[in-house]
């Protein structure tokens, strides 16, 4: 079993985006898929996704947010018993330098019960982040969010093992390898990986990107992953569908 842990829609049929990813996801195993309402998205509406996702059962939605978000946009998401939002700090273009910013976003959504998904991808047009910027901020945040889940999304890329290091007693944080797997495949980052299924399997979720990253380019890779591991079948079940399945109904 697979439990994909990020898709992406981002047309303006949702309907139809979600049929189509329904019957791609039968073909490479997935069973069940966190589907994001990309903020890029110009066609962006919360109640609409949220009303046509409900009937795929298959489907847990995920909304991105932008950059202004009132309290009124929360409990929208609220109202519509979404579970997942996202934070795209390249996407609001807003670089973590400025942390305030982001201290008074976390202050705004730590009231609600979301599980917040952060990327942690560091790659800026205009400005280039200084060393470890984003893990002090990301710290920060999640010791002021005690009661939320984080999900740090692409386990901060080439920087995995710091992620895992810094985050690794935390029980609220887990790391994504969603992209992160197939982006980086046959570099050095592919031992980290594998040290990570083997000692992190608890906290450690996957999925593609798609559409960025094709469904099966990404499961051919992680199955090569997977064997040249040795983990076992127990730890690879947490990974692929356990681990998520027991963060969504907590």
């Amino acid at each position: 079993m697979i439990f994909d842990s990020n898709i992406r829609v981002n047309k303006k049929n949702y309907d139809l985006s979600l049929k189509n990813l329904k019957s791609k996801k039968k073909i490479y195993g997935i069973n069940n898929a966190i589907c994001l309402l990309c903020s890029q998205n110009k066609y962006y509406n919360i109640t609409k996704f949220a009303k046509i996702i409900k009937k795929y059962d298959e489907f847990t939605p995920a909304i991105e947010l932008k950059k202004t978000i009132s309290k009124k946009t929360l409990k929208e998401i609220d109202k519509n018993k979404i579970k997942l939002i996202k934070i795209h700090p390249r996407h609001m273009g807003v670089h973590f330098s400025k942390e305030d910013y982001y201290l008074k976003l976390i202050n705004k959504i730590k009231k609600f019960n979301f599980i917040i998904m952060w990327c942690t991808l560091d790659s800026w047009l205009e400005k280039v982040s200084s060393s470890d910027e984003q893990l002090n901020l990301l710290s920060k945040i999640i010791n002021n969010a005690k009661k939320n889940k984080f999900v740090l999304m692409h386990g901060g890329g080439p920087e995995l093992l710091k992620y895992y290091e810094k985050f690794r007693f935390n029980e609220n944080v887990y790391l994504d390898l969603s992209y992160t797997i197939y982006h980086y495949k046959k570099t050095s980052l592919e031992k980290d990986i594998i040290f990570l299924f083997n000692k992190f399997d608890k906290r450690l979720i996957t999925g593609t990107d798609f559409p960025d990253i094709n469904l099966k380019d990404y499961y051919k890779n992680l199955k090569k992953l997977i064997l040249k591991s040795k983990v076992s079948k127990r730890k690879i079940n947490n990974i692929l569908f356990g681990n998520l399945k027991k963060l969504l109904v907590s």
